[in-house]
C-alpha cells in the first residue's frame, strides 16, 4: 500500500483533542483517534489529566463534546473517550504483536495545533516498559500536540498511540501498543467524568494560523468527501469539502488537485457551470492531466454539449490510452449525438464509433464493456 493511501483510511479518524479547566480555559491539546463509530476515542492519558471538560475536532472541523471516560489506565499511558457523535469515522485497529524491530510506521496527530500532520519513521525497538507491558520505541517524532495520536503500519492500520518523547534523547520516541488497549474497547462501562463539572468551553478554539495551509485544507477537504453520495447528508458534506477545496486555493491558486476536486464536488452539487470553470483551469495549469479532461467530458455531457464531450473524452484517452471509464462514456456521447444528428449516415457513424470503443473496452473492464453491450442492443 502507497504511504498516501495508508495515510487516507486513517486520517479521517484522526483528532484534536482540546480540554479546558473549571473556568472553561483551554489548557492542554494533543491528539487522539475514533475506534468506534458511537463516539469512541484513545488518546493518551495525560492529555486529559487533570481536564474539567474537553472536546474532539475532526479533519472537517465538526467538533463534539466529550462526554466523559470510558476506561483510563496511567501507568500504560493510554484514556478511552466518550463523545456524543454519531456514525463516525473510524480507524482500523491492527495486530501491535506481530510488530518488529525495523518496521516501518505512520504518525498523525497534530503537534503545535498544526492538524492532520503525517511523519514516517520505523520501531527501533519493541521494549518491556518497568511498569508492566510494553512499549514501541519509534523514529518518527512525537511533538507536544501530537501525543495521543494514532502510530500505524504501512498497511493503514493502527498499531499503537503515541504517548512521549524523551527531551533529554535524540529520537526517542514511544507508543503504546494498540493490543494492550483492545481490552479495554470490549470491557467498557459506565462513562465516568472526566473530573468535576466545568463551565461550558468557549464555542470555538481558534486554530493556529498555520494550520490553514493549503495541504492541510485540501486534506481536510477529501476526509470530508461523503462515502455515499446518495445519503440524505451527502449533499452537506460536499458543501463542506468544496469550501475546504476553495480555501486552499486561496491560499495557493495554482493546486492543480485542488480545482480538480472542487470540479468534481461542484459536479456533484448540480453547479455545471461551475464545474466547466474549475476543470478547465485543471486543464491550464496541468494539459496533460487526464482526469481534469475525463471530467470536462462528464459535465458536458450534462449540459448536453455532445460534441464538446467527445473532445474531452479523446483528449483524455490521448493522453492516457487505457482509461476504461473515459472510452465508455466515449461511446455514451456517441450514442447521445445519435439523437441529436438527423443525417441517417451521421448517425451511422455514431453508432460504429460506438462499437469501436466497445471493441477496446472488452479488453480494459469487462464490466463496462457489457454495460456498454447492453445499452448498444438497446439502440
Amino acid at each position: 500500500m502507497h504511504t498516501r493511501d495508508a495515510l487516507s483510511q486513517v486520517s479521517p479518524a484522526v483528532v484534536t483533542v482540546v480540554c479546558f479547566n473549571e473556568k472553561g480555559e483551554q489548557t492542554t491539546q494533543g491528539s487522539g483517534v475514533i475506534v468506534a463509530p458511537d463516539g469512541m476515542v484513545v488518546t493518551a492519558c495525560h492529555v486529559i489529566a487533570g481536564a474539567a471538560a474537553a472536546r474532539v475536532t475532526l479533519p472537517i472541523g465538526a467538533y463534539f463534546e466529550v462526554e466523559g471516560l470510558l476506561a483510563r489506565d496511567t501507568e500504560a499511558d493510554f484514556a478511552v473517550l466518550k463523545v456524543e457523535g454519531k456514525d463516525l469515522p473510524t480507524a482500523p485497529l491492527g495486530d501491535s504483536d506481530q510488530v518488529r524491530q525495523g518496521d516501518g510506521v505512520l504518525t498523525l496527530g497534530a503537534p503545535l495545533g498544526l492538524e492532520q500532520t503525517a511523519s514516517e519513521g520505523m520501531v527501533s525497538a519493541v521494549r518491556e516498559a518497568p511498569e508492566g507491558g510494553r512499549r514501541l520505541q519509534i523514529t518518527a517524532p512525537i511533538s507536544p500536540g501530537s501525543s495521543g495520536g494514532p502510530v500505524m503500519n504501512l498497511r493503514g492500520e493502527v498499531i499503537g498511540v503515541a504517548t512521549f518523547h524523551m527531551t533529554e534523547g535524540q529520537n526517542l520516541n514511544f507508543a503504546v501498543p494498540i493490543n494492550d488497549v483492545k481490552p479495554r474497547l470490549k470491557d467498557i462501562g459506565r462513562v465516568a467524568p472526566l473530573t468535576k463539572a466545568a463551565r461550558k468551553p468557549p464555542a470555538r478554539v481558534a486554530p493556529p494560523s498555520l494550520a490553514g495551509s493549503a495541504q492541510s485544507l485540501y486534506q481536510q477537504g477529501l476526509a470530508a468527501l461523503p462515502e455515499n453520495y446518495n445519503a440524505p447528508r451527502a449533499r452537506g458534506q460536499l458543501e463542506q469539502a468544496l469550501a475546504l477545496f476553495r480555501r486552499a486555493l486561496e491560499e495557493r491558486p495554482e493546486y492543480l488537485d485542488a480545482w480538480l476536486q472542487a470540479g468534481c464536488c461542484l459536479h456533484s452539487l448540480g453547479l455545471w457551470h461551475d464545474a466547466v470553470r474549475a476543470f478547465k483551469q485543471a486543464i491550464r495549469l496541468g494539459p496533460g492531466f487526464a482526469d481534469a479532461h475525463f471530467w470536462l467530458g462528464v459535465v458536458y455531457a450534462r449540459l448536453r454539449a455532445r460534441e464538446k464531450a467527445v473532445d474531452a473524452f479523446k483528449e483524455a484517452i490521448r493522453l492516457k490510452p487505457d482509461f476504461a471509464e473515459a472510452h465508455f462514456h466515449l461511446a455514451l456521447s456517441y450514442l447521445g449525438l445519435m439523437d441529436y444528428w438527423n443525417n441517417p449516415a451521421t448517425k451511422v457513424d455514431c453508432r460504429r464509433a460506438a462499437h469501436d470503443e466497445l471493441r477496446i473496452l472488452k479488453g480494459l473492464s469487462p464490466d463496462l464493456a457489457g454495460q456498454l453491450f447492453q445499452l448498444l442492443d438497446r439502440t
